[in-house]
């Protein structure tokens, strides 16, 4: 059996190949400081947001389709910090920056409701905290489907006319 995802080896993996100079990235239109790469995970798009520190990105926050449930089209989110760079509010600055300038996106777009999810392994402990801060809600207790581990899924419906 699979464990929780892990976004770290793909953070490591982002910052090898940004230093290579092998990945495109663009500009994000709500914060200069934030950059966006896209690519394709088993023919689905994922959305790698970064903020750099010179040319080193400090972290990234990775947002991938995760499908349909009760008319809602979900999106699981990732986050990954650089060792030098946790406990220094990045990740919470990259989570909120990066899911902004995805809902502006989503609403320019025309898509009228979306969710937002993360799944949090219960030993976890930091992951929980940034979690909690993200998503401002109690969170359910789940047994995660790809690892079968206890988990916690924190959600939340975004929507507008």
């Amino acid at each position: 059996m699979w464990n929780i995802v892990d976004p770290y080896p793909a953070y490591l993996s982002f910052r090898e190949q940004v230093l290579k100079g092998n990945l495109s990235l663009h500009q994000c239109l709500l914060y200069s400081e934030l950059k966006l790469h896209v690519d394709e995970v088993n023919s689905e798009k994922r959305l790698t947001y970064t903020i750099f520190d010179g040319n080193i990105p400090k972290g990234i926050l990775q947002i991938a389709m995760n499908g349909w449930e009760n008319d809602i089209l979900y999106f699981q989110l990732g986050i990954a910090i650089g060792n030098e760079y946790r406990n220094k509010g990045i990740g919470y600055e990259i989570s909120q920056k990066g899911i902004n300038e995805f809902i502006y996106n989503m609403q320019v777009a025309k898509v009228q409701k979306l969710g937002i999810e993360a799944v949090v392994s219960k030993s976890n402990i930091a992951s929980q905290k940034l979690a909690a801060k993200i998503f401002h809600n109690t969170p359910n207790e789940i047994i995660d489907k790809y690892s079968g581990e206890e988990a916690l899924q924190y959600e939340f419906i975004v929507t507008w006319k």
